[in-house]
């Protein structure tokens, strides 16, 4: 019993796995911490940019689509009416709804 007793308190941190300096646990805890958030940024950067990238190509194909679609349309109104009518497109979606629905009245 007297040996237990003897047993100093870094020797029973060390046999329990506990580092007798908390100061380096600290400092390292800290640089990995550091290190996951950077990570995670760096995940989080990529991510956005892939996203990004993803709609700007998204929105080029949904335009070239529309582009198609108003050229065949005006197409068809030009059979119909036996008349050439061209269609620039605005710069705004509200813009489009307003000529379009002048282009109608007329």
């Amino acid at each position: 019993q007297l040996d237990t007793m003897n047993t100093s308190v870094p020797d029973v941190q060390e046999q329990a796995g506990v580092s007798a300096s908390p100061s380096v646990d600290l400092l390292t805890l800290r640089a990995e911490a550091q290190e996951k958030q950077r990570q995670l940024e760096e995940s989080h950067r990529q991510d956005m940019e892939r996203l990004r990238a993803h709609y700007q190509h998204q929105a080029a194909e949904t335009e070239e689509r529309y582009s198609t679609e108003l050229f065949i349309l005006q197409q068809r109104l030009q059979e119909v009416t036996g008349k050439k009518t061209y269609y620039s497109l605005p710069s705004g979606p509200e813009s489009l709804s307003e000529a379009m629905e002048e282009e109608l009245k007329d």
